[in-house]
């Protein structure tokens, strides 16, 4: 009897480190595929997040052109603006339009009126022509 719990004894300090070890390739694995998953996801928020903005830059690009038929509805001359300037709205802060008419950056009315207007919001651009 005394023969098997020396033996018992011996198995057990051989085993005794067993567990760290065990534990330390669960914690690598883990982590390893946690940082998998992060590079393949984090390009999809960045899409997500262009989305967005692309979507923002589409509205100021629509308000740019409703503000020409405004113009143009009510012969307001002093809604022209200088050539290439960008136009901040009010409402988003980083919201820029760019307006180019037939005779610059103006919205007065003529025979052709045809209008582009870009609309910018966090290094994304969107425009919208109308003629």
């Amino acid at each position: 009897m005394r023969f098997n719990s020396q033996k018992n004894l011996r198995a057990k300090c051989k085993q005794s480190g067993s567990v760290i070890i065990f534990t330390l390739l669960i914690m690598l694995s883990v982590m390893v595929i946690s940082i998998a998953l992060m590079r393949l996801l984090i390009p999809k928020f960045k899409i997500i997040r262009e989305s967005i903005y692309s979507v923002v830059a589409v509205y100021a690009a629509d308000s740019g052109m409703e503000w020409c038929i405004f113009a143009n509805r009510n012969d307001l001359s002093a809604m022209s603006i200088a050539p290439g300037q960008p136009v901040n709205l009010q409402t988003i802060p980083g919201v820029t339009i760019q307006i180019y008419g037939p005779s610059g950056a103006t919205c007065l009315y003529s025979e052709s009126s045809d209008y582009r207007t870009v609309g910018s919001y966090n290094g994304i651009s969107r425009s919208l022509e109308v003629f």
